[in-house]
């Protein structure tokens, strides 16, 4: 597997892939970090290409790719943006731009993964009104069923896959990482025709740490409201985790120290379970890719981290 995390800009794209090459000679999966400037008219670039999401930028990034080796490829849709912004334009973008970097690099595995947006919804009173959570959902059913025609339209052979969302703000946990686990993994994939789950082990862990400081705070009243308190799926990273197992195909893996501070951390510098981790994923039915996403591990020069996140990873593997 490559543990990578980066941006569209190519030279530091190459560079990193030289970088991680040389310290994991194996890595055969890559995640792009997309941000929302890239969908942005920008200066110099060919005219084709109105936004760096060109075909001549999709191309290049593929041979990188096959020169490589990479078998997996996932794009990370903006969690600032939701698939339906401008009229579906960004998203469509990043479908064509997948589409062609993969058929360029001859990629066996090419998935989108995406956030519902509603993240900027922290410590509004709209979590404590009633009905908030049916509402929740259908706008991800919504959301994902858009995303899902675009892919459609566009003939692409690229997969869908919602990601769960760290817990931050003081007052409440993220609505949808809490509604997420206890519908997603039943009804809810088969309404909305996503193909899978991205599981943030780091998101996760910020939420299951969450509810056991706070199961008996005052803050957790919205909660107790929807639940009668915290979701089973909620209590241990292993039983959330078992909620969406069957529907995992793609991993973040990173550390944590904090409910309410999502820091992506080297793993082995937080406070992580790194046994219960191994545990967990030894149980996957399926080869699923991962991605290393430590904060400012994508930047030239900080390779370092990755090797010691990687390093660490080997070594709490084999001793788990």
């Amino acid at each position: 597997m490559l543990f990578f995390n980066g941006n569209i800009d190519l030279r530091n794209f190459r560079t990193r892939l030289n970088e991680l090459k040389r310290i994991n000679p194996g890595m055969c999966s890559v995640e792009l970090f997309l941000l929302p400037r890239d969908y942005v008219l920008q200066e110099g670039l060919p005219k084709e290409g109105k936004t760096i999401l060109s075909t001549a930028t999709a191309q290049e990034l593929g041979k990188l790719l096959s020169r490589h080796n990479i078998r997996f490829f996932q794009a990370h849709y903006p969690w600032q943006l939701r698939p339906a912004d401008a009229l579906g334009d960004y998203f469509r973008q990043t479908v064509q731009f997948c589409a062609q970097a993969a058929e360029t690099a001859d990629i066996e595995h090419t998935t989108i993964n995406h956030h519902i947006a509603t993240k900027a919804l922290q410590g509004s009173a709209v979590f404590r009104e009633p009905g908030f959570r049916r509402r929740l959902i259908t706008a991800a059913e919504t959301e994902a069923l858009f995303a899902k025609t675009i892919i459609r339209d566009e003939r692409a052979d690229v997969e869908l896959l919602l990601e769960n969302n760290n817990v931050v703000g003081e007052r409440t946990p993220n609505g949808l990482t809490v509604n997420m686990i206890d519908t997603v993994a039943e009804d809810f994939a088969e309404r909305a025709g996503i193909d899978g789950i991205c599981l943030d082990w780091g998101h996760a862990w910020t939420t299951v740490e969450y509810f056991r400081q706070q199961e008996q705070a005052e803050n957790m009243e919205a909660v107790r409201k929807i639940y009668g308190g915290a979701p089973s799926s909620c209590r241990t990273m292993t039983a959330f985790f078992k909620k969406l197992s069957p529907r995992i195909r793609w991993l973040h893996v990173n550390d944590e120290v904090h409910a309410l501070k999502h820091l992506g951390l080297v793993p082995g510098s937080g406070r992580v379970d790194w046994n219960e981790f191994f545990s967990c994923v030894g149980t996957l039915k399926r080869d699923v890719p991962a991605t290393l996403e430590i904060a400012e591990s994508y930047k030239p020069g900080n390779v370092g981290m990755v090797k010691k996140g990687l390093e660490f990873l080997s070594g709490a593997e084999k001793t788990g």
